[in-house]
């Protein structure tokens, strides 16, 4: 199970509220018949770019915990 920490879940949270309003704008202009709007577009990347965070984020963490059990998996047969 994978533990999410306050700050992500806040960032989770705020990125769930930009897509909202990011799909209100787009379904404006759709209906409206007008071009997407570059604040839908910039929220949509905003969004983005918190999910690339965390990910990343927990990449590193998964990337350095492997090394340490490596390590010590090492150590442990000497």
């Amino acid at each position: 199970m994978t533990v999410i920490s306050p700050a992500d879940q806040q960032a989770l949270a705020h990125a769930a509220d930009l897509m909202s309003e990011a799909w209100r704008l787009l379904c404006d202009a759709k209906r409206l018949r007008q071009p997407t709007p570059r604040s839908a577009v910039n929220k949509v990347a905003q969004v983005v770019a918190t999910a690339l965070r965390i990910a990343n984020e927990r990449a590193h963490d998964a990337a350095l915990l492997d090394a340490l059990e490596k390590w010590l998996a090492e150590d442990a047969a000497r």
